[in-house]
């Protein structure tokens, strides 16, 4: 083998392996991507139950704003066993927006709700199935995105609100 054939040879060994080693890497080592929030509202919520507030009348607004009222419980009990997490979350019939919520804990989205138009409340919201949780008590909130009830696009704005989260089987 001539001296040129060698050197062929090397570097198209260290070639290969940088390329093998590329691929462990991207398939085992990588973090997953994180979702990204939606900028279209998603379908409503199948948990919703319409409130019976008795007032139509909206919320001032500006132009090209909007205006939510919201009234929530800030405990949350998650069961383990049914993957769901109970919630109390009234999106009133005075707000301008729909809502959604991401169930989140140490900047985890351990769940999401569809749209909550207004007039409407949620009182459960399924966990991603991917986080596993033990039972015990956590530090969460509820991360709110606003969503225009006419073109269905994201506000601007998002709300972080405290939640105390207690996990049970």
């Amino acid at each position: 083998m001539n001296r040129h054939s060698k050197t062929y040879l090397i570097l198209a060994t260290v070639v290969a392996l940088l390329a093998i080693c590329v691929a462990v890497w991207a398939l085992f080592f990588r973090a997953p991507e994180t979702p990204t929030d939606p900028e279209i509202s998603p379908v409503a919520d199948e948990h919703l139950t319409p409130t019976d507030d008795g007032d139509d009348e909206k919320m001032p607004q500006a132009e090209g704003g909007g205006a939510v009222n919201i009234t929530y419980s800030n405990e949350v009990t998650i069961s383990l066993a049914d993957a769901t997490a109970a919630v109390q979350i009234t999106n009133p019939t005075r707000s301008n927006q729909s809502m959604l919520i991401q169930l989140m804990i140490q900047d985890v989205k351990v769940g999401q709700s569809g749209t909550i138009p207004p007039g409407n409340q949620l009182t459960v919201i399924p966990l991603n199935e991917a986080v596993k949780l033990k039972p015990g008590n956590y530090d969460g909130m509820f991360h709110l995105l606003f969503f225009d009830t006419e073109t269905n696009e994201q506000a601007s704005l998002e709300t972080n609100i405290p939640v105390q989260i207690t996990a049970m089987e």
